[in-house]
């Protein structure tokens, strides 16, 4: 707490309709009056992630009455090809958007064959990684877990879809900035998460194409995963 939570390691987030040199006068007379003085943080070691995971499988028993499941899997970025990691993260969290989104066949087939209570995934990358995390809650984690494992490895999507949801991240987009609350958390998550502020990310979006999209799904790998089950 003492190395990191240090006046030089800041930042303030001012979001409305204002003056932004008067709201900056304001901050800087205010924190001119703290007496702040600068420290030097502690050099960050960055270890090389390696590309095999710590564990493949772990089961943990919490004696709860539904089971929850979430599965991991790390894909090395540089097989894809794309310089940019956050056109890279955009253009697969639409694939899967497509592909097991809440209004896509698949999660209709999962609803029906009562796969599952609740469920959802995310992806990240980190480092040199492309992660994608699907969770889960459900009656039956192994079922589950095994439906995953199968679909995942057979993504299709039609351009139809692709352009949709293409559409649908663009009005989301946009729609956003009628909240403040929704800019001040985009901004602030932005530095906290990439270190930067994303100020081109409706150009990448609007330029996301079919082709590509289609070349990313043959590209992608899953033999690398990790599943962890607690029941």
């Amino acid at each position: 707490y003492n190395d990191y939570y240090i006046s030089n390691n800041t930042f303030i987030c001012v979001c409305g309709d204002f003056d932004p040199n008067e709201v900056s006068k304001v901050i800087r007379e205010y924190i001119s009056k703290l007496n702040l003085t600068k420290k030097e943080l502690p050099e960050r070691i960055i270890e090389k992630e390696p590309i095999n995971i710590i564990k493949d499988y772990e089961e943990i028993d919490k004696g709860i009455e539904n089971e929850m499941v979430k599965i991991g899997y790390k894909i090395p970025k540089k097989i894809f090809n794309i310089n940019d990691d956050d056109l890279l993260r955009c253009y697969i969290d639409l694939i899967l958007s497509c592909y097991a989104g809440t209004t896509s066949k698949l999660y209709e087939e999962y609803k029906k064959a009562d796969l599952f209570i609740s469920c959802g995934y995310s992806v990240r990358v980190v480092d040199d990684y492309l992660v994608i995390t699907i969770d889960a809650l459900t009656k039956d984690a192994d079922l589950f877990t095994k439906h995953v494992e199968k679909d995942i490895k057979n993504i299709s999507i039609k351009e139809d879809d692709f352009e949709r949801k293409k559409n649908l991240y663009l009005k989301s987009y946009i729609l956003d900035f009628d909240s403040i609350e929704s800019v001040e958390y985009n901004i602030t998550m932005s530095l906290m998460v990439e270190n930067k502020i994303l100020y081109d990310e409706y150009s990448f979006i609007k330029n996301m194409n079919y082709k590509e999209a289609k070349r990313i799904i043959e590209t992608m790998t899953f033999d690398n995963k990790s599943v962890v089950k607690v029941k």
